[in-house]
Formats: C-alpha cells, sequence, structure tokens
C-alpha cells in the first residue's frame, strides 16, 4: 500500500492540536495563515530535497499552494509582526525555516499522524502556535506545547478482494508512482484458457507533457494483449471466473477476466478458451465515487498463472 512517510516535495494539511487546520490567508497588510474548520483547510508543501524522508529534526520550509500575489507563499515568523506570515523564499532563511520534532522525543522518520512539534529556526526554542492575543492566527511563543499534526492531501486507497485460490503463490501489487493524478491508460493481458500475466500502463495528465509509463508484468509467460481506455473513462469493476480449467485439474486459477468502465466500455474476456473448464464467477467492483487504480493478487500453482487477483480503488 501506499508509504505513509513523509518525503520532502509532499503535499498536505496541517493541523493543530484543538482540530482547527491552517484554513486560507486573512485581509490585511501581510498574508496571514488563520485557523479555522477542516472544510477551509489549504494544501501546504514541504521545501527541500524532494523525494527525501523527512525526519526529527529535519529543517524544513512549509509552503502555501494557494496563488497569493507576487510568490509571497513561505511561511516564516518575523520581527515586525505578531503573527506568522507568508513571504517570497529566501527572503530570511532562517526565519523561514522550521525544525520539524515528534513530541514523543523519538528520532526517526516522520510519518503523517505524528504529533509534532515546529520550532522556528531563528529564535530559540520558540514554537508554531496558536495566538492567544488574536484568535484564529498563529504565532510563535518560548517553549509553547502546541502540536501538529500533518495530514496527507493524496486520496485514500482501499482494497478490495482478493478472490482465487489460497495455494501458496508469489504475491504482486501494481499502483501508480503518483497515486493522487495518474490514470490507468491501459491494461495488458496475456490469458488462454486461463490468466497468466497482468500489466498496467499509466498516464499522469498533470505533467506536461503527460508521463507515461508501464507496471512490471505479473505472472508467467506469453504474449500480452491490450485494453485501452478512451480519454476521461475509467474502470469501476472487473468481472471474472475462478476455479479449474477441467475437471481433472485442481481449483485454483483465474481462468478468465473482463474490464468495464464508468462510460459502459468493456474489454474483451481475457482467458477462458477450455470448454471444459469448471469455475465460479466473481465482480470486483468500485465502491460507487470510486475508480480503479491498480491490482494485486498472486501467480504460481503448477502452472504459473494467476492464483488470486483484487483491486485498488481511489476516490474520483
Amino acid at each position: 500500500m501506499a508509504d505513509n512517510t513523509v518525503k520532502f516535495g509532499d503535499t498536505f494539511y496541517l493541523k493543530h492540536s484543538t482540530d482547527q487546520y491552517i484554513v486560507p490567508v486573512g485581509r490585511g497588510t501581510y498574508n496571514w495563515p488563520q485557523l479555522g474548520d477542516k472544510t477551509q483547510k489549504v494544501t501546504l508543501q514541504l521545501v527541500g530535497n524532494e523525494g527525501e524522508v523527512v525526519t526529527s529534526q529535519s529543517r524544513i520550509k512549509i509552503k502555501t499552494r494557494e496563488p497569493l500575489k507576487d510568490n509571497n507563499d513561505i511561511l516564516g515568523a518575523f520581527a515586525d509582526s505578531h503573527d506568522c506570515y507568508y513571504s517570497q523564499d529566501g527572503w530570511d532563511e532562517n526565519k523561514q525555516s522550521w525544525l520539524i520534532a515528534k513530541v514523543s522525543g523519538e528520532a526517526g522518520s516522520i510519518r503523517y499522524g505524528d504529533r509534532v512539534y515546529l520550532t522556528n529556526c531563528s529564535y530559540t526554542n520558540q514554537n508554531l502556535c496558536a495566538d492567544t492575543n488574536y484568535a484564529g492566527y498563529i504565532t510563535t511563543a518560548e517553549n509553547i506545547k502546541d502540536w501538529w499534526i500533518l495530514e496527507s492531501d493524496a486520496p485514500v486507497i482501499t482494497q478490495v478482494g482478493p478472490i482465487g485460490s489460497s495455494i501458496s503463490a508469489t504475491d504482486f501489487s501494481i499502483l501508480p508512482e503518483n497515486t493522487t493524478a495518474t490514470k490507468i491508460k491501459s491494461i495488458n493481458v496475456s490469458a488462454s484458457w486461463a490468466v497468466d500475466k497482468i500489466q498496467v500502463q499509466y498516464e499522469n495528465p498533470a505533467t506536461n507533457p503527460p508521463e507515461v509509463y508501464t507496471s512490471e508484468a505479473f505472472g508467467g509467460a506469453g504474449d500480452l494483449s491490450t485494453f485501452a481506455l478512451a480519454t476521461g473513462d475509467y474502470l469501476t469493476s472487473v468481472s471474472g471466473t475462478w476455479g479449474a480449467q477441467s475437471s481433472g485439474y485442481a481449483k485454483e486459477d483465474i481462468i478468465s477476466i473482463q474490464f468495464h468502465t464508468h462510460q459502459g466500455n468493456q474489454s474483451q474476456v481475457f482467458g477462458g478458451e477450455n470448454s471444459q473448464k469448471q469455475v465460479e464467477p466473481f465482480t470486483l467492483g468500485a465502491p460507487e465515487g470510486s475508480e480503479i487504480i491498480g491490482f494485486f493478487g498472486a501467480y504460481g500453482s503448477a502452472r504459473n498463472v494467476l492464483a488470486r487477483l483484487g483491486i485498488y480503488t481511489r476516490p474520483i
């Protein structure tokens, strides 16, 4: 499943110990972020060496993704204002930098959901906190124990299934590198009397030009056939059968699969070519308002075909 470790470059929401969140800036001389209800929370980003894991005592910068004038978007604590505000990156490196540390005092990686202190790098023991003088704003105070939680803004990935046999087999998992923006572009399947192999091609339309890449192929041998999705369409369910290719074989294989989309399109039926097969039907569907974004399961058995199949889903 998706990694829960916080990394530089990640986008997230920042939750205060009072269950309030950082919300859009208020009107005034400066871009002062405010605390408010979760329905107003704004997306923030960790500035640093992108992809590097954030650990306790890492030095970080916090950037708002709000479209603010003149790129005044880096959170800092400054001597000319009681409250923290956003300014251009590099205006004052220490005042715009924070040490992040676990409230527990433990070392190691910061994970989403950890309680953390944010200590400004320019002032001794000054932690980010709610302003008790000006309600709804944030400031710093010496030795204050206000803590914060970083919440990922990535959609929640859920599993449905798997369906199939419980034999000992090699597990596999297919998920996009970016679970927020990436879409399934096509699915490649090798199948004859059973489903031998599965592979997914992804596209990230948020990049320019759109990044396209293909997952590893999991399963045995065989040539791949492709089911391509129309632009704007997405997978909603997978149907198929599992069991035995004929009465003389063990009931342990995914025999056939077919893919179904939101726009009502469907793939060919992959597999199931033996007329003597003995199978049970199945359907793996995404919950309402969600799409299929990947697959998991296992492959093996004496014939090295898919033995189990499940789906990963995310909200649309």
